[in-house]
Parts: structure tokens; sequence; C-alpha cells
């Protein structure tokens, strides 16, 4: 649930504003503002405490090359899932693992 959340948020924000601080439509007051509320969000419900780990660890990580100009990192521009996506490529990884897990 918490790497589902920060990818989920990540490609919200990638859908308001494309390519993140490197593209025209950045605003940042809005970048840092929800990125604010979120984690607040994520640390007002009653989450266990490896999820609000994971999803504020991701959500970090995610957020800061959202905000970087000078990132080379890969997001979708649009609603369309792009495969070579880093929201994408966790959320792949992270799949592969639970079922592994559970197997």
């Amino acid at each position: 649930i918490g790497t589902f959340g920060a990818c989920a948020f990540c490609h919200f924000m990638n859908v308001l504003m494309p390519l993140g601080a490197r593209g025209q439509y950045y605003n940042p007051v809005l970048a840092h503002g929800m990125h604010c509320l979120f984690v607040v969000f994520c640390l007002l419900p009653d989450f266990a405490t490896n999820t609000k780990m994971f999803m504020l660890s991701y959500h970090c990580y995610f957020i800061m090359d959202f905000m970087n100009p000078n990132s080379t990192a890969i997001f979708n521009d649009g609603l369309s899932v792009n495969m070579d996506a880093y929201t994408v490529t966790t959320m792949v990884t992270s799949s592969i693992g639970i079922v592994l897990a559970v197997l």
C-alpha cells in the first residue's frame, strides 16, 4: 500500500505538471504544497509503521527528482502509463517481490 501510494501520487503530479521542474507547466508553490499535504496525510492515519516508512521513502525519492530541473528521471507525461517510468518499474518490482514472498 505504501509503495502504491507514493507511485500514484507521483503519477498524479506528473499529469498535472508533465516533466516536473523540467517542464513548462511546473508550479513550485503547488508542488511543494502538495508534497507537504502528502506527508501530513501519510502520517495522520493509523497505518502500520512499515507502510508509512515505505510510502514516505519512495515519495521523497520521487519528489526530489520531480522538483529537480536537472533530473534525468523518466516519469509519465500524462494519464497513460509509461513502462519506462520510475514509478511503473517500482510498482512492477514490488509486485514481483510480493508474489515471490507469498510463494
